[in-house]
């Protein structure tokens, strides 16, 4: 009798089974509650999003490599017209600092306009337009310009980041 009692004790222990009936588990958390908590979480991460292509931009239009600094993902690629860069190392210093230092920082111009972006989880991605306009150092010519983009962000404990972007005339 003590065996099995104490066997049946054992298999109360393992199946969380107390010997009396526990009421099933309601979710704190009803549909639509559920539903207004996803909606939420898309808007902050639509804000998230703006706020890094805003930086973005700002970026670009101030010629401010370190504005553009804590944007990028680890392991961000970069593509300008037919350029390939593997990282934004790589790309910042080997091809927008230089290039940056052509141009007079006083009535830079950089604009993204018609950004259509998309959200899935932590993946969100999009295209824009670009219209630009520098003067150039050397002989103070102004160029203008415009052009297309594409984005992916991705989502990390440190907020949203620029996982990968192509840049083309």
């Amino acid at each position: 009798m003590r065996a099995t009692l104490l066997l049946l004790a054992a298999i109360g222990l393992i199946t969380g089974c107390t010997g009396e009936r526990q009421p099933p588990s309601i979710s704190s958390s009803e549909p639509a509650q559920q539903e207004q908590d996803a909606e939420e979480q898309r808007k902050a991460d639509e804000r998230e999003i703006k706020a890094v292509l805003t930086l973005l931009t700002q970026g670009f239009a101030r010629l401010d490599v370190q504005l553009l600094e804590d944007l990028w993902a680890s392991d961000a690629t970069i593509i300008e017209d037919t350029i390939s860069f593997s990282s934004w190392a790589q790309y910042r210093d080997q091809h927008l600092k230089p290039e940056m230092a052509l141009y007079s920082k006083e009535d830079s111009e950089w604009v993204i306009a018609n950004a259509h972006m998309e959200i899935e989880g932590t993946l969100a991605w999009g295209q824009f337009h670009i219209f630009y306009a520098f003067t150039r150092l050397v002989d103070n010519q102004r160029l203008l310009g415009e052009g297309r983009g594409t984005i992916v962000l991705i989502k990390t404990p440190q907020g949203w980041k620029i996982l990968h972007l192509h840049l083309s005339r």
